[in-house]
């Protein structure tokens, strides 16, 4: 089969139009030994910004240093730009491989399924739709890709997308508004109970939506689930500094249970709403961190990263990290000592900036460096420090 031949092929089983419902790529997603369990994966919904969410929080995990999937649609040009690994389309090969596997499997289903005498003629035919067979083809690859997180958006409400099957370490749900009726419902409330469908039970979701319909809607289903929901203006928010034709520059603010703020943080894209879109990326990023499943330290070597700081360092102070999965202080300080005589361990990031600035020279450089939360921990002290400074002087 060539590329063109593959196209083609998945283009024609556009006439069987859309089919909400997850019977089918469960059964599809089953005989390929079910590659969606075998990623970490973020989902998800929304009406208006999940695509752009989606490439954000991608490219945060890629940044970090995780492999990591983005399935999206519709595509632009191409149709390799739907299943991405770390910003780099799926090869054409692969599509025409997979296309012919995941094929090969519909006809065999069919087949056991006629063969079943107690089936009635109207269920003998697994037929996949365009997403259907797309959705298979973007899990199969990542899971075959090895990668460490897929980020993958809903193609179509969410309780009965057929990206549904995924048992996501978060989900997402963007702003809602009025869309496909015709399969969705009618108002912002029916809606977003569709969209909410994405929700497992005890599952972490992000909520983006300022409507209040859709608050009341998700946070019912939340409730029933016993999930843990982090919403936009209550639990976090942006505030946009500066804008020009390039870009926007925001503050994202973490409101509860810690509160910290990061920035200048820069999109280069423009509409408000964008910034919105970009906290929530981050806030899904911050999420990820504080439950354990990145780290300031993970695909990173920590005795590499000593070495090439350790001959610029007179005093080295370690922050006992909050996450499980960091490394351990002590093995730090260890390493430490092979090289600076000065290493000690301190339990809070305020306690360890206030520590260095006391032992800090008029010449010397306090150097903070760790992981992204770490930084905007410390920004934040620094910047609280200069604006009591500032009081007392004035």
């Amino acid at each position: 089969m060539t590329y063109a031949k593959a196209i083609d092929y998945l283009y024609s089983l556009e006439r069987f139009g859309i089919k909400l419902g997850l019977e089918n790529i469960s059964h599809i997603l089953n005989s390929l030994n079910n590659p969606h369990r075998k990623f970490k994966a973020i989902h998800i919904a929304g009406t208006n910004g999940k695509g752009s969410t989606a490439a954000m929080t991608a490219s945060i995990l890629q940044h970090a240093g995780y492999k990591t999937g983005l399935y999206t649609s519709p595509h632009l040009q191409d149709f390799r730009e739907r299943i991405m690994i770390n910003g780099a389309m799926i090869p054409e090969e692969e599509v025409m491989e997979l296309t012919e596997r995941i094929r090969c499997k519909m006809q065999d289903a069919r087949c056991k399924k006629q063969e079943d005498q107690y089936l009635q003629p109207a269920t003998c035919n697994l037929q996949l739709t365009f997403f259907e067979f797309t959705t298979a083809m973007a899990f199969l690859y990542f899971a075959e890709e090895m990668v460490d997180f897929a980020v993958v958006e809903v193609g179509m409400g969410g309780r009965l997308d057929a990206t549904n099957v995924l048992n996501p370490v978060l989900s997402v749900i963007t702003e809602i508004d009025i869309e496909h009726t015709e399969h969705l419902g009618g108002d912002i409330r029916t809606i977003a109970i569709e969209k909410g469908g994405i929700i497992k039970e005890k599952g972490t979701v992000i909520l983006s939506s300022c409507k209040t319909e859709a608050i009341e809607a998700i946070e019912a289903i939340c409730k029933e689930k016993h999930a843990k929901m982090y919403r936009i203006g209550s639990d976090f928010t942006a505030e946009m500094e500066h804008r020009n034709s390039i870009g926007q520059w925001f503050k994202f603010l973490n409101l509860q249970p810690s509160a910290f703020s990061l920035q200048p943080l820069c999109i280069p894209l423009l509409g408000k709403y964008q910034i919105a879109n970009a906290s929530t990326a981050v806030m899904a990023a911050y999420i990820l961190t504080e439950k354990g499943f990145i780290t300031g330290e993970t695909d990173k070597d920590f005795r590499g990263i000593i070495d090439f700081l350790s001959p610029t360092a007179n005093y080295v102070i370690i922050v006992r990290p909050k996450s499980d999965r960091s490394s351990e202080p002590e093995d730090l300080k260890n390493e430490f000592l092979k090289y600076i005589k000065d290493v000690e361990v301190i339990e809070d990031i305020p306690d360890a900036v206030s520590k260095a600035k006391g032992i800090a020279g008029r010449d010397d450089i306090i150097c903070i460096t760790g992981s992204f939360f770490t930084i905007g921990e410390a920004r934040g002290y620094i910047k609280e420090m200069q604006n009591s400074k500032c009081k007392i002087q004035n």
